[in-house]
């Protein structure tokens, strides 16, 4: 089970989306320092949705790689400021009438969660992403409120938070446009999806976010428990574990559901992606006696 893959493909509009998203960024000022263009090619974040919606046609890809673009961003400015500043900017995007009075990434990110919301026109879809972004807000503030009182999560509390936190349920929701059956078995793959993408990232970047003194990850959590060895050796298995459930979950819903073949075909795709970029970004790298290391 350890040789799973997920498929992986990229967009053929991924070139000419990149150009213009960079410059994007710089007309709307999102690119404070001289080494910030530097940062984003390494870490190649505006890859980032091209790999996991290959198959999206141009103009909503790059809506959607703006957005990603900037929450990774918005991601990167919150390790820069205290708890207390970072819940006022999650607050300001909780509250739209703030944005003008706010920074210019608040203000873009909002404006762009607008435009998300009219990449469908079925009320049901619309419904679903307006609670998606609440729910990712609310694991924002929930991480904050944590650093605010520099209290060390719950591993369980952890374990449902973390998925909502990280947005990987507002990537999942895109994937509903089309014919989609919300069923208990379909919502079961989403969250086994949601975990595994979580899990394999705490892994990626645990001795970053150690050498930060960040101990929101899931494998420093178990550690304090277990021990280093045993806590990554059981990451490791859960990975395992997931990946080979998510195998058999989706040859039931293809069995079950045949109409949901494209869907599929949609997560696999996302999953494949996302661990493939988690492989080549410099993101989750952390500098240890000089050194690059993951």
């Amino acid at each position: 089970m350890k040789d799973l893959i997920f498929p992986v493909a990229l967009s053929i509009h991924l070139i000419q989306l990149e150009k213009k998203t960079l410059k994007w960024l710089e007309n709307v000022h999102l690119l404070k320092k001289k080494n910030d263009i530097a940062e984003i090619r390494e870490q190649k974040i505006i890859r980032f949705a091209a790999y996991l919606f290959p198959e999206m046609e141009i103009n909503r890809l790059e809506i959607v790689m703006k957005f990603f673009c900037c929450l990774f961003l918005l991601d990167d400015r919150l390790d820069h400021i205290t708890p207390e500043e970072g819940l006022d900017w999650i607050n300001c995007l909780c509250d739209e009438k703030t944005e003008r009075r706010f920074n210019p990434l608040i203000f873009e990110i909002l404006k762009l969660n607008r435009e998300m919301l009219r990449l469908s026109d079925k009320k049901k879809w619309r419904k679903g992403w307006i609670e998606n972004w609440d729910f990712h807000l609310e694991g924002l503030l929930w991480e904050l409120d944590n650093r605010c009182k520099r209290s060390t999560p719950d591993l369980r509390d952890y374990q449902i938070q973390r998925p909502f936190a990280s947005g990987v349920f507002l990537a999942l929701h895109l994937l509903r446009m089309e014919f989609f059956e919300d069923s208990l078995i379909v919502q079961k793959l989403e969250w086994d999806v949601s975990r595994l993408i979580v899990l394999s990232n705490d892994l990626s970047s645990s001795e970053k976010e150690r050498s930060m003194g960040d101990f929101q990850n899931e494998l420093l959590l178990l550690e304090v428990f277990i021990g280093s060895s045993q806590a990554k050796i059981r990451v490791e298995n859960e990975i395992i574990r997931l990946r080979s459930q998510i195998i058999q979950v989706a040859e039931r819903i293809r069995l079950e559901y045949p109409k949901m073949e494209k869907w599929l075909e949609s997560i696999m795709l996302l999953l494949g992606g996302c661990h493939y970029w988690s492989g080549i970004t410099a993101r989750y790298f952390a500098k240890i006696n000089g050194e690059m290391k993951r």
